[in-house]
């Protein structure tokens, strides 16, 4: 049965062990940034108006556009 890292693995696979490693650990450190996302509440578009706040959801392929609230 072989190793997970064989002591006589040439150094470039050492090499490839210690980024593979790295890789795991800073990507199971790191917050979820596709995390759930809530629905658009405006229209699904490819390019918004001036007037418009652009935003990421799940449900839209491209923007989802929205129109800023008044302020009061």
């Amino acid at each position: 049965m072989s190793r997970l890292c064989n002591p006589s693995a040439p150094p470039g696979m050492k090499f490839l062990y210690l980024v593979f490693a790295v890789f795991l650990l800073v990507s199971l450190a790191a917050p979820a940034l596709g995390g759930p996302k809530e629905p658009c509440g405006g229209r699904c578009v490819k390019k918004c108006d001036k007037d418009e706040v652009a935003s990421s959801t799940y449900d839209c392929k491209f923007l989802c556009c929205t129109r800023p609230k008044k302020r009061q």
